[in-house]
């Protein structure tokens, strides 16, 4: 076990967002039982299950030791509004997002929780830490140890032209504080994926730092809402298809334009607090930049999609 002292008193919440998740539910809910960190309270909204999920919760250790809450049950949100309206329950300190059908490592609160109070400083900079986690089947036989060495995405992203394109990250590897919730509120209602959307305004303002251990064991499986995409190995002939996929990549980094450059003016932040680089991403997202400035960029970016691919997305943004 890690060694921590004055951790012990902050409470994480974790917040997890359910739909018909009967099948896996009962071993997460083991798997936060079994955490080596106990100070967590977790957050459940539900968008309308017609299966056993509440019941399950409510039968669950956690609800009878007062460490589960479910506050709504009302259906009809879909996943990502479902987790945002989750998270305005969580109000300590630390965050942490959870999906049904995983599994966590009994360590995996304790050593983020220790990685995110190192790097946020005693300014308690908006900090965003992620994990690794192992591909697993539905018994949780091991597909992958390691989901970033089987994918095109990166765990070196860190900056917000990395997530421009795409989110590199799994939003059930994320642990955040409660600084960084209080800048990437409200989530933008166009932007379909809130833990893109969180982890770009991390990238923006504060810092986000990979944590170089499998925590999570994540399932691929059918009803998986959005899966471990990324993972096998293109043939030349679907990179070509790929390549063709630029149109819709473009109408992903206008949903980031149109979502986050009303987001700035809402904040009303002097041009002279920016930092060069916050500045650029700005001017990249209005479209001030030439060409030659755009590669430049693009060189030293990790985009998480096909490289040619990402080439001429860049060159047409």
């Amino acid at each position: 076990m890690i060694e921590v002292s004055k951790v012990l008193e902050d409470r994480i919440d974790i917040a997890l967002a359910t739909y018909n998740g009967e099948k896996y539910i009962t071993e997460l809910l083991d798997s936060l039982d079994q955490q080596t960190y106990q100070n967590f309270i977790v957050h459940v909204c539900d968008d309308g299950s017609k299966d056993r999920t509440i019941a399950i919760c409510e039968a669950h250790s956690l609800f009878k030791k007062g460490k589960l809450e479910i506050h709504e049950k009302t259906g009809g949100n879909g996943a990502s509004r479902n987790f945002i309206r989750t998270l305005s329950y969580c109000k300590n300190p630390y965050i942490a997002l959870c999906d049904q059908d995983d599994f966590w490592i009994p360590t995996k609160l304790e050593k983020m929780l220790v990685k995110t109070q190192h790097e946020e400083g005693s300014e308690k900079k908006p900090t965003l830490i992620f994990s690794d986690l192992q591909i697993v089947d539905e018994k949780l036989h091991i597909l992958s140890p390691s989901y970033f060495a089987v994918s095109s995405k990166s765990n070196q992203c860190s900056t917000p032209f990395d997530f421009l394109l795409s989110n590199h990250v799994p939003g059930c590897t994320m642990m955040f504080n409660q600084s960084l919730k209080q800048v990437f509120e409200p989530i933008p209602q166009e932007f379909r994926m809130h833990d893109w959307w969180i982890i770009l305004i991390a990238a923006f303002w504060g810092r986000v730092i990979y944590l170089d251990e499998s925590l999570i064991q994540y399932r691929q499986h059918g009803n998986n809402t959005v899966g471990a995409v990324g993972m096998d190995k293109p043939t030349l002939i679907q990179k070509l298809r790929t390549v063709l996929l630029y149109k819709t990549i473009l109408l992903k980094v206008d949903m980031v334009r149109k979502s986050f450059l009303p987001y700035i003016q809402q904040k009303e932040i002097q041009q002279e607090k920016l930092s060069l680089e916050q500045k650029k991403f700005i001017d990249l997202l209005q479209r001030r930049l030439p060409l030659s400035k755009r590669l430049q960029i693009f060189s030293k970016t990790v985009t998480g999609e096909d490289r040619l691919l990402s080439f001429l997305v860049w060159c047409l943004l």
